[in-house]
């Protein structure tokens, strides 16, 4: 089981089977504020997901799908904390 915590309170924000996020199918998910700085997240399906104010520095999104929230991860400044995060597909 992978938890996925915020950032600043520790709380559960989503509990995920399995032991990666890699290729976890997530679309719509509410994931605001979480915390997954190093994250393999290669292949996540994260379609209309709430990014913003994510940290995910240093996360492996090669291959995500990010598509339908590009414009929202362009302008929530706390989402990367400066590493770029390109979507690949969509």
């Amino acid at each position: 089981m992978v938890l996925v915590l915020h950032k600043r309170t520790g709380a559960t924000i989503l509990e995920v089977p399995g032991e990666s996020l890699a290729g976890a199918r997530l679309p719509q998910a509410a994931l605001h504020g979480a915390a997954l700085p190093g994250a393999d997240l290669r292949g996540i399906d994260l379609r209309y997901a709430d990014l913003c104010r994510m940290l995910l520095s240093g996360a492996d999104l090669r291959g995500a799908e990010l598509s339908g929230r590009t414009s929202a991860i362009r302008t929530c400044a706390a989402l990367t904390s400066g590493a770029p995060i390109l979507p690949t597909r969509g």
